[in-house]
């Protein structure tokens, strides 16, 4: 269920979904885990991307989507 602030959701024309887990050999051999950093990489170049087109993006995070 979205929570209340991101009801926007339900009007919204498209929605890009970025996954990542540990086990795409994304963690180093000190422990740092980089399938964080990828996602949040993504995330602002798709954003940079969209609002170069005079277009907006929003994000949400940690919804439990159920369609």
């Amino acid at each position: 269920a979205l929570s209340k602030n991101n009801n926007w959701f339900t009007n919204a024309l498209m929605a890009v979904v970025i996954f990542s887990k540990k086990s795409f050999k994304c963690v180093m051999k000190d422990d740092r885990e980089y399938f964080f950093f990828n996602i949040e990489i993504t995330l602002e170049l798709l954003t940079l991307r969209v609002t170069g087109m005079s277009l907006v993006a929003r994000t949400i995070a940690g919804e439990s989507l159920l369609f």
